[in-house]
């Protein structure tokens, strides 16, 4: 198991289908192992309770490889902390920032991973309203590119992660995303 991913205690009202969470086992032989699970009501509200109040049940915070698997590509030249993370998706339409730092210098973590998701537009005119600019250079020249704010706020988890896309329409197809 990574030592660097951080966990934590859910509450009830984040079960849901399709909620990723781990179990201690309950046999003699798996009780110091974490065993993954996806919800589908395999326990009665009075058993979630009585394993969340136990200590039972945990939750990995949202990670890089959470946001790999979304097929975002990560960019290591904008990101040099080797937990936070900064890319594109395929087509360089979406950009995508998770900032688990306080401080990076000092180490200190945020008690929630924050996450800034912003669509990309070559032209001002394209742009929304809450855009910012991002220049760069790219083979030596100059590029300027409008960052739409889609989304900037606290995130969790990997299921959160896919409801705010879903929310703000950013579909996975096999290959690709599309806006």
């Amino acid at each position: 198991m990574d030592k660097s991913i951080k966990y934590y205690i859910p509450e009830i009202s984040e079960f849901r289908v399709g909620f990723e969470f781990q179990s201690r086992g309950i046999t003699k032989e798996t009780e110091n192992t974490w065993i993954v699970q996806v919800w589908n009501f395999q326990y009665t509200k009075e058993n979630l309770e009585l394993l969340i109040m136990n200590n039972q049940i945990r939750v990995p915070y949202l990670s890089k490889e959470d946001i790999e698997g979304e097929r975002f590509i990560n960019d290591n030249m904008r990101c040099k902390t080797p937990l936070n993370f900064s890319g594109f998706n395929k087509e360089h339409t979406l950009m995508i920032d998770l900032n688990i730092y306080k401080s990076y210098a000092r180490r200190e973590l945020l008690d929630i991973p924050h996450l800034s998701i912003y669509r990309i537009d070559t032209n001002k005119k394209d742009a929304l309203f809450n855009h910012k600019e991002y220049k760069f250079s790219y083979n030596e020249k100059k590029v300027i590119q409008y960052l739409s704010t889609l989304f900037d706020g606290n995130i969790k988890n990997k299921l959160e992660l896919k409801t705010i896309l879903n929310q703000i329409n950013i579909k996975k197809e096999e290959t690709k995303w599309k806006i």
